[in-house]
């Protein structure tokens, strides 16, 4: 397969040995899906985010504004059948505490089945017995599935599967004191019982991974850890952020605690709080913490590692959430260990990766780290590319942290840290708002100012890009990005309209929505045409936020779906057939899918308690507004009297939720939920899409509240919240507009070009314009992979686009705007299927730097001055090597430019520390250009030389600076304390999967200094 088996995560050195790598083939034919017998196509939410710009209580952690006002039916004076006046008892007596659990009166039939296609997943039940013999209210739960599963899943014996035995049947035993699911429809009930026991299964009291400590184990501290997965045994900052911000804080608040702690290491060096003069974008003083050095450790991978990837601040989710469950001593520690790390990893990204041109932060799109998987091929060999980019993704999770940061700020009273962050942080807000946007109109504006106007011309609805590029390209892609649109969704980046259509606008299929959209041709199957539950968790999250019903119903069956059929919340599943495995050649995959993968997990438990039960956590209290579309409500519980989450545990207390639903017996009223199955057999759904269940009065230990939120100062050790809905209009919620019911699908997968997007072309040459062409300009030669009549090309020069829908028989382009003295135009292609409109990736740029490359300084090491280093004439071209001395440096001693204009300054460089894939010693060198006659930096800031094992030269990334012409620059390379990657922390001291383990290591070879004229600013 390429080599795509050796290395599916750049996080893991090595894939886990396996004996057999045998797989269930299950090719499912395009009629197949569309016949499929889906059981139901629904979904529900959560919600990140608060106001706009706001560092409130939540610290823009978790919104509970799903379009509901905090009053919404408090004040109508009587239950739905007890009437009981606002203030009083709901049953009229003195309140008793639950029992064990709680439970509806009614049982769905046929609620023990799930069907769809050619498989179908049951569950028998039995009660169990307490230790005297009597009945239990627990269950006993025997999961059965005739659908294909992956044989290699699970990383052990089928002896050791967590009750797996022949891979068809799972047994599960409801634990006494854990929370308990009574929703009237048993295989419901079992699969909520099948995630709390697969996040007990994570939960484990060592770990290990193969790249540290030789693959020896090591102890958690006391309290335990949670592990990634079947196959994942280690802790890793990202995959344990997002499931601990879904879920896992509120199941176990002391492990996620733990886990997170763990991904928290201190420097190797010493001063580095003392240090930094701030040129480059970050400044010293507030941000820097004189009494701690830690930060959050980026994990390894791509081209090792930090700066190439840099979306560790995902901790920052993660650790809002935590905080809430703690009290006491515990959340007081826990919020200064959290304020410490957070503040000098935000402040060292700063300097380090923030691009202060068009104010993004650099870096690979979170999660989506799989290089070929979602960049084009030109961007992951060499890995520049990647890490010259920035990501939408990332960015928010960067503008999430600084947030919380700030509101971290506020509360130990540090003012001038509150302002500093408040700054940045809405400052990163406008800049991802207007940088990612393609919907919005682009400007088209030549080197002498003059322009017209072009409609982005998406062919999927109001898109927001993925990434923009680096130095030579700066427009949005064309790809989609389910987990940065939802993470958008939430921290309302975006007007509340723009979000609401992002949410109806992106694409699903039958089974569920694809990470990414449009899907790569030739690329196997891993984020690529795939489905992750964690980001289907997400996307339920933005849906309800914005109360699309439609969408919340479609995909919270695709969580029940994809977790009933394969016994274990999957990895991921393959985004067309449902299925953890498809045979399709070298394209087959998923690659890599492992059971119980503990993002996976917690996106279902964050199904159940965000999105069905509407429970949010807050700092001094929670909140409860269910959530349900009609649709789901067919299905799962038609005719229930009412569903009960049972004994979830809160800061000491144990908290039950009984939702009373709307009685549906009479014709008419099965109407106000579409006409759905009433059985809950799966036969499809109706117009239920329109209809919602919402809260209409909520009573703690029958005493009426004043709305959704529960203060916990009312709370006793047992507690009953019970919440009566009413069936409502879904377009008449306050949030609610054309967009609440909509949704998106991809009716024909077999159609490629409705699926996949164009191969990416490729700019052949780029030239100026001879007589046979034109009397004037430049010429951009253009190829592409796909049938000519199938498409059409768009040009982009500088980041913008200059032509539109050439035809696809174009060889050649003219650019007529003769570049200036001094201008060297950069261009880019993107295709477009005329048949779906789907864009293809952008190829590379390739810029016209004179007739003679006159605008590319290059300068090599004989005329360069090192100190600290050694020269290698033993590498071609020979080069300098910054070895570990601090004081290493490369210096260009004098350059003068003949125009005033932007510059690009680049090193030569190699490093070939290890694989493109893993590893934690990507280079780091700072670059800064200094006046010769004063003194002072006219830029400054850093360069990230990847790994490429072949010991190739690249460029490296890029550094934008503007000169003077006639004036003196000195261009040097050297080392900070702000110059270093993963191996500086003490947290790598312990791997053994490549260099950086035993000591730092950020070991560079450059062979030249460039600088490249780019722009001039003559009049």
């Amino acid at each position: 397969m390429h080599g795509f088996c050796r290395m599916a995560r750049a996080k893991i050195a090595m894939l886990p040995t396996r004996a057999a790598f045998s797989v269930f083939a299950a090719c499912v034919t395009a009629a197949a899906i569309a016949s499929a017998g889906v059981l139901v196509s629904g979904c529900a939410t959560g919600a990140i985010g608060g106001e706009e710009g706001s560092v409130g209580r939540d610290g823009g952690v978790i919104g509970t504004d799903t379009g509901a006002s905090d009053d919404a039916g408090a004040g109508d004076g009587a239950s739905r059948d007890q009437g009981v006046d606002g203030g009083g008892s709901k049953d009229g007596s003195a309140f008793v505490p639950p029992p064990e659990c709680l439970g509806g009166d009614v049982v769905v039939p046929d609620g023990h089945r799930i069907a769809f296609s050619n498989y179908a997943a049951e569950v028998t039940t039995e009660p169990m017995m307490d230790g005297d013999g009597t009945s239990s209210c627990r269950r006993r739960y025997v999961l059965s599935s005739n659908a294909p599963r992956r044989a290699d899943s699970s990383g052990l014996d089928p002896s050791e599967s967590g009750g797996l035995g022949n891979g068809q049947e799972r047994v599960l035993e409801e634990r006494a004191g854990e929370p308990l699911l009574r929703s009237g429809h048993a295989m419901f009930d079992a699969l909520y019982a099948l995630a709390l026991d697969e996040a007990r299964q994570a939960s484990v009291a060592e770990i290990r991974d193969d790249a540290f400590d030789h693959g020896r184990s090591l102890e958690c501290p006391s309290g335990g850890c949670f592990e990634t997965g079947a196959l994942w045994r280690y802790v890793w900052t990202r995959d344990t952020a997002y499931a601990t911000n879904l879920a896992l804080a509120l199941v176990d608040p002391v492990r996620a605690a733990n886990s997170l702690l763990f991904k928290v290491s201190s420097r190797r060096d010493v001063g580095v709080g003392e240090s930094g003069s701030g040129s480059g974008g970050g400044g010293g003083g507030v941000g820097t913490s004189s009494e701690s050095t830690a930060e959050v450790v980026q994990d390894t991978g791509t081209g090792g590692s930090y700066p190439i990837s840099t979306d560790r601040v995902v901790w920052a989710l993660a650790a809002a959430e935590v905080e809430k469950t703690l009290t006491g001593e515990a959340r007081a520690n826990f919020q200064r260990q959290a304020f410490d790390a957070l503040r000098n990893t935000i402040e060292h990204d700063r300097r380090v990766v923030f691009d202060e041109i068009d104010g993004l932060y650099r870096g690979e799109s979170s999660f989506l780290d799989w290089r070929e998987q979602t960049y084009p091929r030109w961007a992951a060999d060499p890995i520049v590319p990647i890490g010259e980019s920035k990501a939408l993704s990332t960015n928010l999770l960067h503008l999430f942290a600084i947030e919380y940061t700030a509101k971290l700020a506020h509360h130990f009273g540090e003012t001038e840290a509150v302002s500093r962050y408040a700054d940045w942080a809405a400052r990163l807000r406008d800049d991802v708002r207007w940088r990612f946007d393609r919907a919005h109109e682009i400007e088209a504006v030549d080197a002498h100012g003059s322009g017209t106007r072009l409609d982005a011309g998406l062919g999927y609805g109001s898109a927001v890009a993925s990434r923009v590029g680096g130095a030579f390209d700066r427009a949005p892609n064309a790809q989609l990005d389910l987990l940065a649109i939802s993470l958008a969704v939430l921290l309302d980046v975006f007007p509340a309209e723009r979000a609401r259509a992002l949410v109806a606008d992106y694409p699903h299929l039958a089974y569920g929505p694809p990470v990414v959209f449009p899907q790569a041709q030739d690329i196997p199957i891993y984020h690529n045409r795939a489905i992750w539950p964690f980001v289907t968790a997400y996307a339920l999250r933005a849906a309800r936020h914005v109360g699309n019903t439609a969408v919340v119903a479609h995909d919270t069956f695709s969580l029940i779906r994809g977790a009933a059929l394969n016994l274990s919340n999957m990895e991921n599943l393959e985004v067309v057939s449902g299925l953890p495995w498809v045979d399709d050649g070298e394209m087959s995959g998923p690659v890599v899918n492992s059971m119980r993968q503990l993002w996976s997990v917690a996106g279902y438990l964050s199904m159940v308690h965000q999105t069905l039960f509407g429970l949010e956590l807050e700092s001094d209290g929670f909140s409860v507004d269910p959530f349900i579309p009609g649709q789901l409500a067919d299905a799962l519980f038609p005719g229930v009297d009412a569903v009960v989450l049972n004994g979830v545990a809160l800061r000491g207390r144990k908290i039950t939720i009984r939702l009373h639903l709307p009685r549906s017996s009479g014709k008419a009223e099965r109407a106000a939920f579409g006409s759905g199955p009433g059985s809950g057999s799966g036969s499809g759904f109706g117009a239920g899409g329109e209809v919602l269940l919402r809260a209409t009065g909520w009573w703690l230990n029958g005493e009426r509240l004043d709305g959704r939120f529960v203060a916990d100062s009312l709370l006793g050790s047992e507690n009953l919240v019970d919440v009566d809905l009413e069936v409502v209009d879904a377009n008449a919620n306050a949030n609610a507009s054309a967009n609440s019911s909509s949704i998106t699908l991809i009716d024909d997968p077999s159609d490629y070009q409705k699926l996949f997007a164009p191969r990416t072309p490729e700019i052949l040459d780029v030239r100026p314009a001879f007589s046979e062409e034109a009397s004037r300009g430049v010429v951009v030669s253009v190829a592409s992979g796909e049938r000519p009549e199938s498409i059409t090309y768009d040009i982009y020069r500088d980041g913008v686009r200059v032509a539109r829908d050439l035809p696809g028989v174009t060889e050649a382009w003219v650019d007529e705007m003769t570049p200036r003295d001094g201008d060297s135009p950069c261009y880019a292609v993107e295709s477009r299927f005329k048949s779906s409109g789907l864009f293809s990736d952008r190829s590379a740029p390739r810029c016209f730097w004179g007739h003679g490359f006159e605008r590319v300084f290059a300068f090599s090491i004989d005329a360069l001055e090192g100190r600290n280093g050694e020269r290698r004439a033993d590498t071609t071209p020979p080069s300098f090597e910054f070895l570990e001395d601090p004081g290493a440096a490369l210096e260009l001693a004098h350059f003068v430019p003949s125009v005033d204009g932007r510059f690009v300054v680049q090193a030569l460089a190699s490093n070939d520390a290890g694989p493109r894939s893993t590893g934690v010693t990507c280079g780091v060198l700072r670059a800064e250009v200094l006046d010769r006659e004063t003194g002072e930096i006219a830029g400054a800031g850093y360069l990230a030389v990847p790994h490429d094992p072949s010991g190739r030269f690249h460029d490296s990334t890029s550094l934008e600076v503007g000169l003077k012409a006639g004036r003196g620059y000195r261009v040097r390379l050297l080392r900070d304390p702000w110059a270093v990657n993963m191996s500086a922390y003490e947290h790598f001291r312990r791997y053994t999967g490549g260099a950086g383990g035993n000591q730092p290591f950020n070991r560079v070879k450059v062979s030249q200094i460039k600088l490249l004229q780019i722009m001039s600013s003559s009049p």
